[in-house]
């Protein structure tokens, strides 16, 4: 990705978390959830490493980082979680 692409497309999304709705972003999730024929459920067992029915704080960051289909910042600023 060219580097001018890739800052403006930070920028953008920067710009975007200043106006962060939890629930609009949670409606997203859910849709793109939905879109991909997975669901919250299997999301949480698939993040849960150790089996123990917990998904600790890490765990379910590393997921959303790895199902978020943005380049730069995930839709979650991270902080909220």
């Amino acid at each position: 990705m060219d580097n001018t692409l890739y800052v403006n497309e930070c920028n953008d999304q920067i710009e975007r978390m200043k106006h962060f709705d939890f629930d609009e972003w949670r409606q997203r999730y859910m849709r793109w959830m939905n879109d991909n024929k997975s669901r919250v459920m299997d999301f949480f067992r698939k993040q849960d490493r150790d089996h123990d029915g917990k998904v600790t704080r890490q765990e379910f960051i590393d997921g959303i980082l790895q199902s978020s289909t943005s380049h730069c910042l995930p839709s979650l600023p991270i902080s909220l979680l």
